[in-house]
């Protein structure tokens, strides 16, 4: 099986940085998940400086899309040299950039439903469920 986490992730051999709390957390969750001797793992985050792609742990690292509203296009050009049987994709609201790309996230979703893609999102953020309520709503989008 061929399994796709999307998310922040830290730099080459690290652990922690200061990018987002999501960055590590997908880290331990990648290395630390008891996969099938015939999976493949990879992990598709952002450029800090350049693209890269590099092993880790068994896992192919992807450094592939900026962080912007269409940061999903170039994800979705990994999905398709990979070919993915599940995707992992770690949200919160701004993790991909800001608002705009959190919004632009449903296109990355539309087209995973449109391959079939068995896609799993983690949705990371602390909200009492009785705060949300019309005026969360508004605003936080």
């Amino acid at each position: 099986m061929k399994i796709v986490h999307i998310s922040l992730y830290p730099p080459k051999w690290e652990l922690h940085c200061d990018k987002s709390g999501v960055a590590p957390y997908t880290k331990n969750l990648a290395i630390n998940i008891p996969y099938d001797s015939n999976d493949q793992v990879f992990i598709i985050w952002d450029i800090d400086n350049t693209r890269e792609i590099y092993q880790e742990e068994n896992i192919e690292v992807r450094k592939v899309f900026s962080k912007w509203v269409f940061f999903y296009k170039k994800i979705l050009q990994e999905i398709e040299d990979i070919r993915p049987d599940v995707v992992h994709i770690q949200q919160e609201l701004a993790l991909y950039w800001n608002i705009l790309s959190a919004i632009s996230l449903r296109f990355l979703l539309r087209s995973l439903q449109n391959k079939w893609i068995k896609t799993v999102i983690t949705f990371h953020g602390i909200v009492d469920v009785v705060s949300i309520d019309q005026e969360f709503m508004k605003e936080n989008f």
